[in-house]
């Protein structure tokens, strides 16, 4: 009974601005593809491997003239058995960041899956209820989306939204497993936000997935919230580490399997942040016991590709020098600063770490491709 108040609640506090964007949406023919099990990117029993980068802001690290270029990530990530790269990026306009990528990707072989942020002036979203009206939230992400994805129509095949939307909305300490875990207002807002970017991703390229992505943990009460207020989505991707534990087996959560519970939402699962958290004294890769989970729990996720997982995109490929703390070491391969001709900071790869030549070599064991040779 609750439920079904909240829902009507909801409905109520929605519905003048639900009917304004379908009017919106009609008027630009958006089409809305129905859900499926399968994303239709992969066959039944293959799956997809990919990594985490920032190649359109790495301050300095993944930067052309400072930093490991772009033919150097895409030849890193081939090596390594990766065909997909997921990167943040905000397409403003006239200078859209993707055109400095998409050309190199396909030429490399590389498959992108860009998480595409609002409009910077939505920033900070917090604050955006006593900025804009949801309508108008709404409206601008619609416009955005649906100009970038149709530049980039068949070009790029899938969109994530946003990233971690869930994180500026739910109240503290909360598990985020339940709708009341969220703040009411802020819902509204990430509403407006991911149902703009959806539905303006489908009208600029009918054929092209999204992804709903979240910060992790048990924030299927979220997926729920958006689902109710009419977010459509392909692709339910999970952010996910170590301290977490293991998604099939939650032990601190008496043994909870959250892959069970999110099978029930009829969507391929794709992990889109995996990895463990950098100690803040040791560099992320010289920890064996590290190195073992985050093998051992990706080829436990691998197992399950013919039930509802597609996807793990490992996070990420490049540690980031310039932060000293264990959030600088995330990277699968080593970066060290040195000193450039100008005096100004270089940024050179210093080594491929342990946990990289384990993951290769247990994917060429699966005869999932052929070691490309080292540049």
């Amino acid at each position: 009974m609750c439920r079904k108040i909240l829902l009507l609640l909801l409905i109520l506090n929605f519905y003048g601005y639900a009917a304004w964007q379908s009017a919106f949406a009609a008027e630009t023919n958006v089409k809305i593809s129905s859900s499926s099990l399968s994303s239709g990117l992969v066959s039944k029993g293959s799956f997809i491997w990919g990594i985490n980068g920032h190649p359109l802001g790495g301050a300095g690290v993944y930067t052309e003239d400072r930093g490991v270029s772009l033919a150097q990530q895409f030849g890193l990530v081939k090596e390594l058995g990766f065909t997909w790269y997921r990167f943040d990026v905000f397409a403003v306009e006239p200078n859209d960041e993707l055109d400095t990528i998409v050309p190199p990707a396909e030429k490399a072989g590389i498959k992108l899956y860009p998480t595409l942020h609002p409009p910077i002036e939505l920033r900070p979203y917090t604050t955006l209820p006593s900025r804009f009206d949801n309508n108008d939230v709404y409206k601008k992400c619609f416009e955005h989306a649906r100009s970038v994805a149709g530049k980039w129509r068949g070009r790029i095949k899938v969109w994530d939204l946003s990233n971690e939307p869930d994180g500026w909305v739910i109240k503290d300490e909360r598990h985020g497993n339940k709708r009341e875990d969220y703040e009411p207002n802020l819902v509204a807002v990430a509403a407006a936000i991911l149902k703009g970017q959806s539905d303006g991703i489908k009208a600029g390229d009918p054929d092209a997935k999204v992804s709903l992505n979240t910060g992790g943990w048990l924030h299927y009460g979220f997926v729920d919230l958006m689902i109710e207020n009419g977010i459509n989505f392909d692709i339910l991707s999970w952010h996910w580490y170590n301290e977490m534990g293991d998604i099939d087996c939650i032990k601190k959560m008496e043994n909870f399997n959250l892959l069970k519970e999110l099978k029930k939402y009829d969507k391929p699962i794709w992990l889109g942040e995996y990895n463990y958290r950098p100690k803040k004294d040791k560099k992320a890769g010289y920890d064996p016991v590290d190195n073992a989970w985050l093998l051992e729990t990706i080829q436990r996720l691998y197992s399950y590709r013919n039930n509802g997982v597609e996807a793990v995109f490992i996070y990420e490929l490049l540690d980031f020098p310039s932060d000293d703390i264990g959030s600088g070491y995330y990277g699968l391969v080593g970066v060290d600063r040195k000193p450039g001709m100008d005096g100004k900071e270089i940024f050179v790869i210093t080594e491929r770490k342990p946990i990289y030549y384990e993951i290769q070599s247990w994917l060429t064991s699966l005869k999932v491709f052929q070691i490309h040779q080292k540049n």
